[in-house]
Formats: C-alpha cells, sequence, structure tokens
C-alpha cells in the first residue's frame, strides 16, 4: 500500500493538471492518507509480530476505521481513515462482493471435455472471533473478515462480477466443505 501510494504522488507531479489545482490537492490528500494508513498499520503489525502493546493512539486509530453518519433511512455520509482509502468514501458502503476464476479443468481424467471453472468470490463481511495464546493465556479478538466462496461451473463459463451479484442476491451459496470447523451460521 505505501508503494502504491508512492507511485500515485509521483505519477500526479508528473501531471499537468493546468486549472484543475484543487483536484489535484484532493488527489495529493488521498495519496497521503493512504501513506500514512500503510505507515501506521505497518507499526501495528511490527508491535503486534514482536508482542509489543499497542499505543493510544494506535487503539484510537483502529476505532476510527469507519464511522456513520445517520441519514434518514441510510448513511448520510461516512468517516474514518478506512472510509478515506476510498477515493469516494460513500462508495465504501457499496455491496461490491469480486469473483475469480482460478482454475480449468478442460478434460476429465478420460479426457472428455468438461470445461470446469473454479471461481472463488466474496460476499457479505462476518463476524471472525480468534482465539490467541498469550503469555497470559488464551484471549479473544473479534472483528469483521470476508466472506469466502467456492462456485464451479461447467462449459468453460467464467463468471462475472456482475453474475456474482445476481447469485449472492438469490441467496447465501453454502460454505465450502473445508471451511466447516470454521463457520458457525
Amino acid at each position: 500500500v505505501s508503494r502504491y501510494a508512492a507511485h500515485g504522488r509521483a505519477l500526479l507531479a508528473e501531471l499537468d493538471l493546468g486549472e484543475a489545482q484543487g483536484l489535484a490537492e484532493s488527489i495529493r490528500r488521498y495519496f497521503d492518507h493512504t501513506a500514512e494508513v500503510a505507515a501506521t498499520l505497518e507499526a501495528m503489525a511490527t508491535a503486534q509480530r514482536t508482542g509489543a502493546p499497542y499505543t493510544e493512539a494506535q487503539l484510537a486509530f483502529i476505532n476510527d476505521a469507519v464511522v456513520l453518519q445517520d441519514g434518514c433511512g441510510a448513511p448520510a455520509g461516512v468517516e474514518g481513515w478506512y472510509a478515506r482509502l476510498f477515493y469516494d468514501p460513500l462508495a465504501g458502503l457499496d455491496f461490491d462482493p469480486t469473483i475469480a476464476d482460478v482454475h480449468t479443468q478442460p478434460t476429465d481424467e478420460a479426457g472428455t471435455e468438461v470445461g470446469r471453472v473454479l471461481h472463488v468470490g466474496t460476499g457479505m463481511p462476518r463476524l471472525g472471533v480468534f482465539t490467541v495464546e498469550t503469555c497470559n493465556g488464551p484471549r479473544a479478538y473479534a472483528g469483521l473478515v470476508s466472506s469466502y466462496f467456492e462456485q464451479v461451473t461447467e462449459d468453460f463459463d467464467r463468471l462475472t462480477d456482475e453474475r456474482w451479484v445476481e447469485t449472492l442476491n438469490a441467496g447465501t451459496p453454502t460454505d465450502p466443505v473445508w471451511m466447516s470447523d470454521l463457520v458457525s451460521r
């Protein structure tokens, strides 16, 4: 993420935006914020890896990830460091699942064409609860995690994000068998 921010700032410096200086300043603030978030998360990861406690500033940072501003029936706005990782922070509230084809099986073991395509996709976030053994005994942590699904199609049918959203809107797919010990419904 820090390389992305540095690259974005470098590209911005090369652009001639002429009279669009307001736009240039908005883009610069976006990449500056992204670099700051990356640095903070890197410091927190280092602290976690070494067993050092988080600072008060780091805890406040985590608690300021997303703050919704109430509206009439829907959020009127959104604030927080995570929301500002989107150039348009309100876009971060959109349901935007992704699916990708990760393996193609052109034929079965006998050589008959099957065209199976394995896809992996995301859906709604889930609550994750994790326990970690610490020097002071087990400790539980909870937070949002991405959902994960697998879908196999036949005849070389490759799913798009739009078709995947239709599948999700029809109902939550079943979890992969290997996740049965991880997911509770």
